[in-house]
Order: structure tokens, then sequence, then C-alpha cells
């Protein structure tokens, strides 16, 4: 709001390029993870009987390619609340008209969730153009198409390195464990190497390890000197 009323459209343009770029860091990996690893995570949730329901999960999970992050900040800011009335009718709609359409054509679960997911890509679409136009600069300009697909090459690269953690004949949660670690680690290592991080970023990644890491290692050393403690009182 306050570079809104200081008139300072291209700083907000630039906050929010920034988001889109830092938000699909994190979404693109953990949509093509889950993507690779749906059907584990869907039985080992909620057993073999709902197996079926894995590329319901996956058309769910395609969502997220198109997530552009808070958009709606500039109508806020700008006072154009009419605009977010707008957006939540035209999904409303969107959502009843596709589905209606999509019901037929793929049956009833997988009509509707393809008519939601579409309707949500829609939807988003048209609020970056009208952030776009409210900002009075490009669509280009506001989101970083390079930058996206960049990640999102890397991180279905990164996914297709770890296909052969799924043909594992172990159980489920060996599989997600496993999966998800040589995952996070490859897409880390990958990040730094092919320079998909800023510096700020590095700067944000070093100071979660920094925090997280310690209360790790803090947690492993204390739950021994407790059951230490434990058996020394029991001998007492």
């Amino acid at each position: 709001v306050e570079h809104w009323d200081a008139g300072r459209k291209d700083k907000i343009a630039g906050l929010l390029r920034d988001s889109v770029r830092r938000v699909a860091l994190v979404f693109y990996p953990i949509m093509c993870l889950s993507f690779l690893l749906a059907h584990q995570i869907i039985t080992f949730l909620f057993t073999d009987n709902y197996a079926d329901s894995v590329p319901i999960f996956r058309i769910f999970l395609l969502a997220m390619l198109f997530h552009t992050g808070y958009m709606v900040v500039v109508f806020r800011a700008s006072g154009n609340t009419k605009e977010t009335l707008k957006i939540s009718i035209l999904k409303i709609v969107l959502v009843a008209m596709l589905s209606a359409i999509l019901l037929k054509v793929f049956g009833a679960l997988e009509g509707a969730v393809i008519g939601v997911v579409i309707a949500n890509v829609l939807t988003r679409l048209y609020i970056v153009c009208r952030a776009s136009r409210e900002l009075e600069i490009s669509v280009s300009a506001l989101i970083p198409w390079k930058e996206l697909g960049k990640t999102f090459l890397l991180s279905a690269a990164v996914a297709a390195i770890c296909m052969p953690v799924i043909w594992w004949e172990v159980p489920k949660w060996l599989i997600l464990l496993a999966g998800s670690s040589l995952y996070g680690l490859l897409f880390i290592t990958a990040a730094f190497y092919f320079e998909r991080l800023s510096e700020g970023d590095k700067v944000i990644f070093h100071r979660w390890v920094s925090y997280v890491m310690p209360s790790v290692f803090m947690r492993m050393r204390r739950e021994p000197l407790q059951a230490g403690s434990s058996s020394s009182k029991a001998d007492l």
C-alpha cells in the first residue's frame, strides 16, 4: 500500500515478480516429487483401496504449475475491491460451466476435478492480466516465464532421475522417505550448481539450515540424556 500511495508501481511489480519466482522454487519441486510418488502417498495414507484416486491426485497437482503468487494484493493496494469480487464470481462460473461440460466427457469424478483445475488456471491467468494492467506493465514484465521454465525443467529432470526409487520392492514408507530425501538433496545441489537461487534465496536457505539443523542435533542429544536419567532413576 505504501508503494502504491507513493506511485512506485515498478517497485510493486519487482516484488511480485520475485515472489512468483520464489514460489515456483518451492511449488515446482513439491509438485514433481508428489507426482512421482503419488501412488505411494495415496496408498500409504489411505490404503490400497484408494489406488484408483492416484490419477485424480495427479490432476490436482498440475494446478501448482500455474500458481502465480498472491497477485490480488495489487487490487487491495489500489483500492479496486470490485475486481476481487469479479474474480470470485468468475471462478465460480468457470467451475460450474467446465465441470458440467467435462462430466459428460471424462465421467463424474475426473470431469469435476479437471473442470476445477482448468477454472483455477484460467482465473489465475485473468488475475495476472488484470494486475499487469493495474500496474501499467506487460504480463511478461510481471511473470518471469523464462525463470519458471528453467525451474520446472530442473524439477522434472530431478524427478526423472529419482524414478527408479518407486520400483523398489520395499515398504511404502521407505520409498517415501528415500525418494523425498534423494529428491531434496539432488534438487538443492542442482539449484546451487545451475544458479537457480539468488543471493537473497541463499541467505534464506542458510538461515533455515542454521536454525533447523541445531534443533535436530539438540533433540537427538536430549533424547539419550533423558533416557539415561530415566534409567538411573529406575535403578535408584
